[in-house]
Protein backbone atom coordinates (compact mmCIF):
# COMPACT_ATOMS: atom_id res chain seq x y z
CA UNK A 1 0.00 0.00 0.00
CA UNK A 2 2.69 2.31 0.80
CA UNK A 3 4.40 1.82 -2.58
CA UNK A 4 0.61 2.33 -4.47
CA UNK A 5 0.48 5.92 -2.61
CA UNK A 6 4.24 6.41 -3.12
CA UNK A 7 3.97 5.78 -6.68
CA UNK A 8 0.57 7.84 -6.67
CA UNK A 9 1.81 10.96 -5.18
CA UNK A 10 5.11 10.38 -7.67
CA UNK A 11 2.85 10.74 -10.88
CA UNK A 12 0.51 13.48 -10.03
CA UNK A 13 3.97 15.55 -9.77
CA UNK A 14 5.66 14.62 -12.77
CA UNK A 15 6.52 17.32 -15.03
CA UNK A 16 7.27 19.59 -12.29
CA UNK A 17 10.72 21.31 -12.39
CA UNK A 18 11.73 19.61 -8.96
CA UNK A 19 10.55 16.52 -10.03
CA UNK A 20 12.20 16.13 -12.81
CA UNK A 21 15.67 17.01 -11.24
CA UNK A 22 15.01 14.73 -8.08
CA UNK A 23 14.69 11.98 -10.85
CA UNK A 24 17.80 13.21 -12.57
CA UNK A 25 19.61 13.49 -9.46
CA UNK A 26 18.24 9.66 -8.09
CA UNK A 27 19.35 7.77 -11.35
CA UNK A 28 22.97 7.63 -10.72
CA UNK A 29 22.51 6.40 -7.30
CA UNK A 30 19.73 4.02 -8.75
CA UNK A 31 22.70 2.55 -11.35
CA UNK A 32 25.40 2.49 -8.33
CA UNK A 33 22.91 0.41 -5.95
CA UNK A 34 22.23 -1.93 -8.73
CA UNK A 35 26.18 -2.35 -9.80
CA UNK A 36 26.82 -2.58 -6.04
CA UNK A 37 23.83 -5.71 -5.95
CA UNK A 38 25.95 -7.33 -8.63
CA UNK A 39 29.70 -6.70 -7.15
CA UNK A 40 27.25 -8.95 -3.56
CA UNK A 41 25.76 -11.04 -5.83
CA UNK A 42 28.85 -12.49 -7.88
CA UNK A 43 31.24 -12.29 -4.83
CA UNK A 44 28.93 -14.86 -2.33
CA UNK A 45 28.03 -16.74 -5.88
CA UNK A 46 32.33 -17.37 -6.94
CA UNK A 47 31.61 -16.01 -9.91
CA UNK A 48 34.31 -17.11 -12.91
CA UNK A 49 35.14 -14.92 -15.65
CA UNK A 50 32.46 -16.44 -17.66
CA UNK A 51 29.80 -15.10 -15.53
CA UNK A 52 31.37 -11.44 -15.78
CA UNK A 53 31.61 -11.44 -19.31
CA UNK A 54 27.84 -12.84 -20.05
CA UNK A 55 26.92 -9.78 -17.57
CA UNK A 56 28.73 -7.15 -19.73
CA UNK A 57 27.85 -8.75 -22.73
CA UNK A 58 24.08 -8.81 -21.41
CA UNK A 59 24.76 -4.29 -20.16
CA UNK A 60 26.08 -3.63 -23.57
CA UNK A 61 23.21 -5.16 -26.07
CA UNK A 62 21.11 -3.65 -23.11
CA UNK A 63 22.45 -0.43 -23.53
CA UNK A 64 22.54 -0.63 -27.41
CA UNK A 65 18.80 -1.86 -27.40
CA UNK A 66 16.68 -1.09 -24.31
CA UNK A 67 13.82 -2.35 -25.88
CA UNK A 68 15.08 -5.79 -26.39
CA UNK A 69 12.87 -8.43 -24.40
CA UNK A 70 15.75 -9.50 -21.48
CA UNK A 71 14.57 -13.03 -21.01
CA UNK A 72 16.50 -13.35 -24.97
CA UNK A 73 19.31 -12.39 -22.98
CA UNK A 74 18.20 -14.85 -20.06
CA UNK A 75 18.27 -17.85 -22.94
CA UNK A 76 21.77 -16.45 -24.29
CA UNK A 77 23.29 -16.47 -20.35
CA UNK A 78 22.05 -20.51 -20.09
CA UNK A 79 23.39 -21.72 -23.32
CA UNK A 80 26.55 -19.67 -22.97
CA UNK A 81 27.02 -21.43 -19.31
CA UNK A 82 25.86 -24.72 -20.77
CA UNK A 83 28.19 -24.91 -23.75
CA UNK A 84 31.04 -23.69 -21.16
CA UNK A 85 30.30 -26.68 -19.54
CA UNK A 86 29.29 -28.85 -21.83
CA UNK A 87 26.01 -29.32 -21.47
CA UNK A 88 24.96 -29.32 -25.08
CA UNK A 89 25.48 -31.96 -27.28
CA UNK A 90 27.22 -31.04 -30.15
CA UNK A 91 25.55 -32.72 -32.83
Amino acid sequence: LLCYGVTKMWNHYRGRHWHTALENGLAPIGAGLILAGVFAIFRVAGAGILSWVVAGVAAAILAWRPKLNPLILLVGGAVAFAAWHGMVPSG
